[in-house]
């Protein structure tokens, strides 16, 4: 999913219209229709707040680049991150495993 896709559900989700959005973050309209259909991809960190505050939307999940990650995906992340290093290896195998079964190039 895109930034432009997430602020676009998110949008609907919480009733807003375009103009709804835009004067909670300050822009027109018109701006809040290009970061949703991709035009504008970089998003300054001003917006990017006010984007999470509208939305009522985690910045960390919110913003990974130009990914988002979904919340089953951070979670995950997160897991991962607070595992020891035997773990880490388990699930790592255990992904690049259920690649090649998939019959994808294998990582490791």
């Amino acid at each position: 999913m895109t930034i432009g896709e997430l602020i676009y559900q998110q949008r609907k989700k919480m009733g807003y219209t375009l103009e709804d959005l835009g004067k909670l973050c300050d822009v027109p309209k018109s701006t809040v229709s290009r970061w949703e259909n991709g035009i504008i991809q970089k998003i300054s960190r001003d917006n990017q707040e006010k984007l999470c505050i509208a939305l009522q939307i985690d910045p960390v999940i919110f913003f990974r680049r130009n990914e988002v990650l979904t919340k089953e995906e951070y979670a995950l992340l997160k897991v991962y991150r607070e595992a020891d290093e035997r773990a880490k290896d388990d699930a790592f195998r255990m992904l690049a495993d259920h690649k090649v079964k998939k019959g994808e190039q294998k990582v490791i």
